[in-house]
């Protein structure tokens, strides 16, 4: 696989566009998500995305996919299935504007909060969503099936409550 190398900067993120995801993106994000045990390939971001409960969010500079946010939508709650920004561009606010784009969505009459199951051991995650606003909720054993590794729930709450 070939990577285009991305030069090295601090983002703006006033230059950043965060918008619904192109077909044409997802080689992109998946290259981007590339390595982990949770990562995701287009094929399977796809199929997610046309089943219509799933929607990807892409983040973008100078044309570029540098981040991605994939969602879910449940009945009173959005469901944070995986966010990744190239790490050539972390650190910037990437990340923390895709999710205030997925909180902008939250509503007292619909959907009032957001949630995401973490590995334990994923502490950059927990400690950036944590920085977000998200609470520790709940820690299930034994979550995830590819380790065995605990998974512990994440939430978010409009309004804090």
């Amino acid at each position: 696989m070939v990577r285009e190398s991305l030069p090295t900067v601090r983002d703006d993120v006033d230059t950043i566009e965060i918008r619904l995801a192109l077909r044409s993106e997802l080689v992109a994000m998946a290259a981007i998500d590339d390595g982990g045990p949770d990562a995701m390939c287009a094929a399977t971001l796809l199929h997610r995305i046309q089943q219509g409960m799933t929607t990807a969010l892409s983040a973008t500079t100078c044309g570029r996919v540098v981040g991605f946010l994939v969602y879910e939508k449940h009945g009173e709650w959005y469901e944070l299935v995986r966010m990744a920004v190239h790490p050539q561009h972390r650190r910037g606010g990437i990340g923390t504007a895709m999710l205030a784009e997925l909180k902008n969505k939250l509503h007292p009459q619909t959907r009032r909060a957001i949630e995401s199951m973490v590995r334990e051991t994923d502490l950059p995650e927990l400690l950036f969503l944590r920085s977000a606003g998200f609470m520790a909720t709940e820690m299930h054993s034994e979550w995830f099936d590819d380790s065995g590794e605990d998974g512990i729930l994440m939430r978010y709450v409009s309004g804090g409550g």
